[in-house]
């Protein structure tokens, strides 16, 4: 009888760490499970800027050899475990299929899958890639960052430049983590500033 795969989802705002719990992920499987049992690759969506070509990389540098997608990747019948990054881009103009019923497949194939992404946007609403790969997901770590106002745990992610695009990449000069009372006061403040531009 084959076994069901294995989806893991680390999610929660930008600097949370969801990066860095990837590659802790990779690094543990590739070493242990998929020395005798497999291939693990690792991917991040060619859409997103954020890093050096090749590498899948957290906010304070760290780095591991990956490969980047424009299409949903094929998978060979030893893979183990299959990892991606980013996954709220996944979306499929950015990937030309399904990605979420992709992972659906790979589990009923017994293939493992571990995935990061930003659960919200700017605006605080889900990324519905994300949202639904947690929904089917047998371990959600949801993580948190440190809110860049008063240090308490931080839930959402507020954008410092005018941009609207929900799906534009960015660093810290974009973004900052903050906790549900500061994000709250950045957005009202925003609006009001775009009003009185407007007005």
């Amino acid at each position: 009888m084959r076994t069901y795969g294995k989806l893991t989802v680390l999610t929660g705002p930008m600097f949370a760490g969801k990066s860095s719990g990837l590659i802790k992920e990779y690094l543990y499987r590739h070493a242990f499970a998929c020395e005798s049992r497999g291939r693990c690759p690792i991917y991040y969506p060619a859409i997103a800027q954020r890093w050096t070509q090749g590498q899948v990389e957290t906010h304070s540098g760290n780095g591991i050899a990956s490969m980047p997608l424009s299409t949903l990747p094929d998978v060979p019948e030893d893979t183990d475990t299959l990892f991606f990054d980013e996954v709220q881009f996944m979306e499929p103009d950015a990937i030309g299929g399904d990605f979420v019923d992709f992972v659906a497949q790979c589990c009923l194939f017994g293939i493992n899958v571990v995935c990061a992404g930003l659960n919200l946007d700017y605006r605080g609403r889900p990324f519905r890639v994300t949202a639904d790969l947690m929904a089917m997901a047998s371990d959600v770590r949801l993580l948190q960052a440190t809110c860049s106002e008063c240090r308490a745990p931080a839930t959402h992610t507020a954008r410092l430049d005018e941009r609207t695009d929900r799906f534009a990449a960015g660093d810290a000069a974009c973004y900052k983590p903050m906790c549900a009372e500061h994000w709250q006061s950045h957005i009202l403040e925003a609006e009001h500033a775009a009003d009185e531009s407007l007005g």
